[in-house]
């Protein structure tokens, strides 16, 4: 059986997809014959103007607009054919899509597509949105006849089982994890138990996907991306990543060693790994073990890796000090606030005194430090915010980029603040985009904002670099965001002006144009 699997816009362009890297390497352990294609950084390298801004994370919500994408389409259409000519080319007997919220309408735009070409072909979709998918999504995504399977959960049992199952012609039944159309009713099968023993894993396969073409930051070179980890063992409110991580599981560190070891071997050019995991320090034993795997057989002398990590006692002198000999360049610290009482709120399972020891021992090892910060959490007051300007002058000399969120505080959806909005005084019909009202009115985009400038003009006058997470200037994200934002509360004029200051830097940019004039037309009547 021919494996086609894909990715399809938008998605980052800094690394290829951990999923297709996955799955590769799972079902050619099974012997399948398969392809994997990133078709998002193809389409990204053949952008034209009009849609430079396009793959901006901040900007990744408009690959949720219908019009947008049917616009994308069809001015890419000769792109687009090339790419369907090829899976024609490959003769795929199954294709496998992986999905996050802004990339479902593009998945879904090539399945039409490669099924009016090749409409016996199978395709499932799978990815986090359907870890915990919004009601009715699954059965409208069926019902399309584009697609004939998904996977509802962790994909590396759920989906070679159901390729096995395909080839066999088995009973679907049986298959745990997916939803299917059976008659034209709707079957869930029972959820999959989660994959206790990551060590089980195959290595990533990165063969079919072009290293060298991705994006790299200046910092890290040539460097590669992995993952050892699922999920955390805090409960953070506003992170939705623990509804779709189950618990907390992490591979051995000498599995983490091999690992690394064996892409080195592969790809000797690589100068740093990036460890995408919520965080490399669940379990200091692993990490230690790693630490020491690295330190006894280095797999490439100079090899340089960064993670996550979240604020714990156990981060010791010594252990830091054995990180940064391991080959340890950056740690990145998720502090969110300097208050004690919103990080409470938050549900951040540390103290202030452990984050002052922590960042002192980080920086002492000779690790560079990065650390996050939020504003506008529910409950936050001015005097919160005051606190988080002191933590950040105390520690000044220790962090390397004091990073400000730049969607400031989001109530995701899949979160416990995006579920329990009323809890936080979070106007229920504002909730789930960056743009939500506190009850009383005085939390609001606009301030965050204001808190969020504060903040950076802080952090530079400290001599402190904040390491903006933009792929657009801090001028469009400002006058981007706040035309959505007044268009959000029906202030269209102050919309109107925020988008045409946004149009004097990125002034093809055709979904800000279609605005001002839909906004033009309706001050006008």
């Amino acid at each position: 059986m021919k494996i086609l699997l894909l990715q399809t816009p938008v998605w980052g362009v800094y690394e290829p997809p951990f999923a297709l890297s996955l799955l590769s390497a799972i079902l050619k352990k099974e012997g399948e014959d398969v392809t994997a294609i990133d078709l998002n950084l193809e389409l990204f390298d053949s952008r034209t103007a009009k849609y430079n801004s396009s793959w901006a994370i901040e900007q990744s919500f408009l690959w949720s607009d219908p019009e947008f994408v049917a616009g994308f389409f069809k001015e890419n259409s000769e792109e687009i054919n090339k790419h369907i000519q090829r899976i024609l080319e490959i003769k795929p007997d199954l294709i496998g899509f992986t999905l996050n919220l802004a990339s479902k309408l593009s998945a879904l735009k090539y399945a039409s597509l490669i099924k009016e070409q090749l409409p016996d072909v199978k395709i499932i979709f799978g990815g986090h949105i359907f870890f915990r998918e919004e009601e009715g999504e699954v059965e409208r995504i069926l019902k399309s006849g584009l697609v004939d399977f998904i996977v509802t959960g962790e994909g590396d049992q759920a989906f070679p089982e159901l390729v096995k199952t395909i080839k066999e012609s088995g009973d679907f039944d049986k298959c745990l994890g997916i939803i299917y159309n059976k008659s034209g009713e709707y079957v869930r099968t029972p959820p999959r138990p989660y994959l206790k023993d990551l060590d089980s894993l195959p290595f990533l396969d990165f063969s079919q996907l072009p290293l060298d073409k991705y994006q790299r930051p200046h910092w890290l070179g040539n460097h590669l991306t992995i993952q050892m980890s699922r999920g955390c063992p805090w409960k953070c409110v506003f992170c939705g990543a623990t509804t779709y991580w189950k618990g907390f599981r992490t591979m051995s560190g000498q599995r983490m060693y091999d690992e690394i070891a064996f892409h080195i071997k592969n790809f000797p050019d690589i100068e740093h790994i990036e460890f995408m995991d919520l965080l490399l320090n669940g379990n200091m034993r692993a990490l230690e073990e790693f630490a020491d795997a690295m330190i006894a057989n280095p797999p490439k002398e100079g090899l340089r890796w960064h993670a996550n990590a979240i604020i714990r006692p156990e981060m010791t002198p010594e252990i830091l000090q054995k990180l940064k000999k391991s080959g340890c360049l950056r740690l990145t610290y998720g502090i969110e606030s300097g208050s004690q009482r919103v990080l409470d709120l938050m549900k951040k399972n540390y103290r202030i005194p452990d984050a002052d020891k922590v960042l002192k021992a980080t920086y002492e090892a000779g690790i560079l430090i990065k650390a996050n910060f939020m504003f506008g959490f529910p409950g936050e007051t001015e005097e919160d915010f005051k606190m988080t300007l002191e933590f950040l002058e105390r520690n000044a000399k220790y962090i390397s980029v004091a990073y400000p969120s730049f969607s400031f505080c989001v109530p995701e959806s899949n979160s416990y603040l995006g579920e329990n909005t009323e809890e936080f005084g979070i106007l229920e019909n504002s909730a789930d985009n960056l743009y939500w009202r506190s009850m009383d009115g005085k939390n609001t985009y606009p301030e965050r904002m204001r808190r969020w400038e504060e903040f950076s003009n802080f952090a530079r006058g400290l001599g402190v670099d904040i390491g903006i997470g933009l792929n657009t200037s801090l001028e469009q994200h400002r006058w981007f965001n706040l035309g959505y934002y007044y268009k959000s509360i029906e202030k269209n004029e102050d919309a109107l002006e925020s988008f045409r200051k946004y149009l004097n830097f990125d002034p093809e940019n055709k979904t800000i144009l279609k605005e001002v004039r839909l906004l033009e037309n309706s001050i006008e009547k």
